[in-house]
């Protein structure tokens, strides 16, 4: 997916409405056909350290009404293949 695109879902996903836009390089997020077609407040772009979900988590637990959201709704999207799928015994039948 282009970053561009990524941008313009969420914006889209969020109605608009007003974002916090965490990341750990905003020159990424400025440079952006987004970022400079869009007026990001400095406040909405968070600057974080590694390790980056935690500091998501600990910047969405800060704010004064955290969103809610059914954790059975989320789709994970892995990048690589679990330590038990590359590591794990063949089966009996190979």
């Amino acid at each position: 997916m282009l970053l561009t695109t990524f941008f313009a879902q969420a914006a889209s996903a969020s109605s608009n409405a007003s974002l916090s836009w965490v990341t750990l390089d905003p020159q990424i997020f400025r440079s952006s056909a987004f970022g400079r077609s869009h007026a990001v407040p400095a406040a909405n772009l968070v600057v974080v350290q590694p390790p980056l979900a935690g500091a998501i988590a600990s910047h969405v637990a800060a704010q004064p009404k955290p969103f809610q959201i059914d954790a059975l709704l989320l789709d994970a999207n892995y990048v690589r293949r679990s330590d038990a799928e590359i590591f794990g015994k063949k089966t009996a039948a190979t």
